[in-house]
């Protein structure tokens, strides 16, 4: 073990158990924050108990399947079992991708369902685990927006470069909230892109193990992206008409508020001022059928509860259907459909 590391971690240790509240850690990549937070849960539970964990790591993560946010409830924590199978609650909150670069609205606002979560199961401690985009201007405004929604009494901040020593000084003025520094650990070691990949599809293929092939019905209604909703049926003589200006088949075209998706086999912005003009639109969107296959999917209930995780297998516009592999679920319960960063309405 690290002595530097354990003392200081020891140190936390006491000042955490004289308060507990929201804890926050923030790194960068393979500096510990998991190994510590799974050290925090051990050592705090017998302190706060019941106690939460947030895992907000969507690419390595350890509560949910990648490419989600999972939540945990532990009246009692053995760091040597599955963090999972010990929980007394689990929700899951589906972002659909595996890093938080373009999804930062997603992850802010599935982030207050989560703390109404551990409210209802009286956590007064949550370990918050976060993912390592901590530089550049992406990484300083998803932290910075984390912050101010989740106001943590404490933060570990973890160092590794001198870079990072620059990012600490920053955060350790923040007003009202004990920042801590824990160097990391030297029995870290750096995880190439294919061990992150590997770790990743063992994951998916941990929550797949029991799937099944499913079709179902394509919602009438669609979402596109977190700022533009469109509330437009499948119009099939605009499909026709758009067909005739772009010479190609139009699988999907809905119009709302003077903007137009288009789903098609590939790009067309050479008709975009065509289109705009002969329609009076302010905005076209286009999506390339190709790319919504073999996408992570998930289908929620009006909560927004996870049913069911999967793989996009096919999506067939003309006959409206779509096919899944996934795990069984009620198809009654459906609401919203997601496909990686996109989100299909089922009423």
């Amino acid at each position: 073990m690290d002595m530097n590391y354990q003392k200081q971690f020891d140190r936390i240790i006491q000042s955490l158990s004289n308060s507990g509240g929201r804890i926050m850690l923030i790194g960068p990549s393979d500096s510990g924050k998991t190994t510590t937070a799974i050290k925090l849960l051990s050592r705090l539970q017998t302190r706060f108990n019941p106690i939460g964990f947030l895992d907000a790591d969507i690419g390595q993560s350890c509560i949910g399947p990648p490419g989600t946010i999972g939540g945990a409830v532990y009246h009692g924590f053995n760091p040597d079992q599955d963090l999972e199978s010990q929980a007394k609650s689990l929700r899951f909150a589906f972002i659909g991708s595996f890093t938080p670069m373009n999804c930062e609205l997603r992850i802010i606002s599935c982030l207050n369902h989560f703390f109404t979560f551990f409210a209802d199961h009286k956590c007064r401690t949550v370990i918050i685990d976060t993912t390592g985009l901590i530089h550049g201007r992406n990484g300083l405004r998803l932290k910075r927006n984390k912050l101010d929604f989740v106001k943590p009494h404490h933060i570990l901040f973890f160092t590794r470069e001198e870079k990072d020593l620059l990012l600490f000084n920053l955060y350790s003025h923040m007003r009202n909230i004990i920042v801590h520094r824990l160097p990391a650990s030297s029995a870290i070691r750096n995880r190439s892109l294919e061990i992150r990949r590997d770790y990743r599809l063992q994951r998916i293929g941990h929550y797949l193990h029991n799937s099944n092939s499913m079709v179902l019905n394509l919602p009438p209604f669609l979402e596109w992206r977190n700022d533009i909703v469109l509330r437009s049926t499948n119009d099939s003589a605009l499909c026709k008409y758009l067909h005739k200006i772009m010479d190609q088949t139009i699988y999907f075209a809905a119009i709302a508020s003077e903007q137009l998706l288009v789903v098609s086999d590939s790009w067309m912005y050479n008709h975009i001022e065509l289109v705009k003009q002969k329609l009076g639109l302010s905005n076209i969107y286009f999506i390339r059928k190709q790319s919504l296959k073999n996408k992570l999917i998930a289908i929620e209930d009006t909560q927004f509860n996870l049913l069911t995780y999967g793989i996009l297998d096919s999506i067939d516009f003309n006959e409206k259907k779509f096919v899944i592999t996934g795990n069984k679920f009620n198809p009654k319960k459906a609401y919203i459909l997601k496909i990686g960063m996109e989100t299909i309405n089922f009423c």
